[in-house]
């Protein structure tokens, strides 16, 4: 199921878009609370179409490399066909890394909207141990949904589309049921930290666009890949950028940024809204209201982690048929067909960081590992298209590709930092003569069905926002990715170096076996349809010769009796 292309009867277009959709559409209910509370006030919805655009220049990457190759893998074949395998490897430690982290996050809200569900406050079940607050509801919900998709992923498209426009339609009830309920003195101050908060805050809400790149590794499974793929990625990025800054809206206009719940913000906003004094009916709607939308978040969380779950499964399958991590890891089931071993690694590593880590420093991971994907796709989109083959010449593309970056994370650090004016203009400067100067290089690649418009400008804008959105995320986030950089490669340097080799050598040996056998079969059917003269004269040519001493009639004679068998 993992891997296996499916015929889609219906518009895929559609279809994909529900899949981004739905892949992490609870993620704006668990995040508006950290982003507005910690970042941007008010100004989080500024905040959720920031991201929006970065998200839409990297899917536009993500369109030119899918609709031109579409094959499942996502990012990983992207990179690997591009930069190399050191550089896939890389990018599919990211892609673990948001994965994993991203079911860790989304399970952390499943407690605080399951106690709003029954009445009890956000902070109920949470256990605090010193510094760290744990969480074993999330843990559990995690470890029990490992078991069941371990038992069987049966396909629950069904399920999914229900759960899908239930969530829907909880987001239009708060819509419809918050906004009446809103005081435009909330608004302000609009952005109390600036707009370095503002950016902060898109950094952290990122996490809530990156359903994307799902569509991207089902790319097998559309039967138009230049049409749907672009429709679906780029109408569902501004389906959910509509979708979200609504939210994001009502939210503030319902409760004071600095009141607003973190754990639970949506429910806890509409019970903010009971005063001492509401009469019964209002008092009803409000905690009514409350309870469907916390029932809504739960079974919206249980929907997106069973899709992070399957998606990161799906990942170390990858992996462990490519040689690069344990094969053991791609085995399945032999009665129910399951991955049991990448199920349970996925679980119990994301089951273990939903107990002890915090919902901010989840979301920031989820961000880095994301952003620093859909960098490499966008480079890689610049590789491809001006990459010559004279290798001087791929020498100084490297460098103008490198010089785009770098001038990127000064300008985005410049920012960041409070430079002077002149500082940030210089540096903005300098990016777009290096992006002139790699449209002046000759094109050695056009896409046939789809490419990104306006071609170096629309990828290296991708790669600007990608790089501002990161150095937006703060030093601690930066140390902790360092930290998983450097393990990934010590992990590739001892074990998937030379785990891949021998998955090459085992894939030409079997290459070899194939091409034999093919021959083989070949040689029987010319020898089963040529006439007896002709059949007599190529069993003489193939088989060997008989010994000088033997009878001259020896050679006739076994060609004859093996004619005759």
């Amino acid at each position: 199921m993992f891997l296996r292309a499916r015929n889609f009867v219906q518009n895929t277009s559609e279809r994909v878009r529900r899949r981004a959709l739905q892949a992490q559409q609870l993620c704006v209910f668990v995040l508006t609370g950290v982003a507005a509370h910690d970042h941007a006030g008010p100004a989080v919805v500024v905040s959720y179409l920031v991201a929006a655009l970065a998200a839409l220049l990297s899917g536009l990457a993500y369109c030119e490399f899918v609709v031109d190759q579409p094959v499942a893998g996502g990012a990983f074949n992207m990179v690997s066909s591009t930069f190399g395998e050191l550089a896939g490897w890389v990018v599919a430690c990211n892609m673990i890394l948001e994965y994993t982290l991203s079911v860790a996050a989304v399970a952390r809200g499943f407690r605080a909207y399951g106690a709003t569900l029954l009445g009890l406050s956000p902070d109920a079940g949470l256990l605090h141990a010193g510094p760290l607050q744990l969480d074993f509801s999330a843990l559990a919900l995690v470890l029990a949904l490992s078991a069941m998709l371990a038992a069987s992923t049966a396909d629950s498209a069904a399920f999914n589309a229900v759960v899908t426009g239930m969530n829907l339609v909880v987001i239009a009830y708060i819509l419809c049921a918050g906004l009446p309920f809103g005081r435009l003195e909330n608004l302000a101050p609009f952005a109390p930290s600036g707009a370095r908060g503002v950016f902060g805050a898109a950094s952290v809400v990122f996490f809530a666009f990156i359903g994307f790149d799902t569509v991207a590794c089902a790319a097998e499974e559309t039967r138009n890949p230049a049409r749907d793929l672009p429709i679906g990625i780029v109408g569902s990025l501004l389906a959910c950028s509509v979708l979200y800054a609504g939210l994001a809206l009502t939210l503030c206009l319902m409760v004071p940024a600095p009141d607003i719940d973190m754990s639970a913000p949506f429910s806890t906003a509409f019970l903010a809204m009971v005063r001492p004094d509401s009469g019964a009916v209002r008092r009803l709607f409000l905690v009514t209201s409350a309870r469907f939308v916390s029932f809504g978040a739960v079974t919206g969380i249980v929907t997106s982690l069973l899709v992070s779950l399957l998606g990161q499964a799906r990942i170390y399958v990858v992996l462990g048929r490519e040689g690069l991590l344990p094969p053991s890891l791609a085995e399945l089931h032999t009665r129910r067909a399951t991955p049991v071993r990448a199920t349970w690694l996925t679980g119990a590593s994301a089951g273990a960081l939903a107990l002890v880590a915090d919902l901010e420093t989840l979301a920031t991971m989820v961000s880095v590992g994301a952003l620093f994907v859909f960098l490499c796709v966008s480079a890689g989109v610049l590789w491809r298209r001006y990459r010559a083959p004279a290798p001087a010449s791929c020498g100084v593309l490297a460098a103008q590709l490198i010089s785009i970056c770098v001038l990127s994370l000064g300008t985005s650090l410049a920012f960041t930092l409070g430079a002077p004016p002149w500082a940030i203009a210089g540096l903005a400067g300098a990016w777009l003569a290096a992006v002139g100067g790699l449209a002046l290089r000759p094109v050695h690649f056009r896409p046939e069905k789809f490419r990104m418009p306006l071609s170096p400008l629309t990828p290296s804008a991708a790669i600007l926002a990608t790089v501002h959105l990161l150095g937006s995320l703060g030093w601690p986030a930066y140390a902790r990715f360092g930290g998983w950089m450097v393990l990934s490669v010590v992990v590739y340097c001892c074990y998937s170096v030379h785990g891949a080799d021998a998955h090459q050598r085992e894939l030409a040996q079997a290459q070899r076996s194939s091409a034999s056998e093919e021959d083989g079969d070949d040689e029987a059917a010319r020898m089963n349809t040529a006439p007896r003269s002709d059949a007599l004269e190529l069993a003489a040519t193939k088989r060997p010769r008989a010994p000088p001493q033997d009878p001259p009639g020896g050679l006739g004679t076994y060609a004859v009796a093996d004619s005759e068998d």
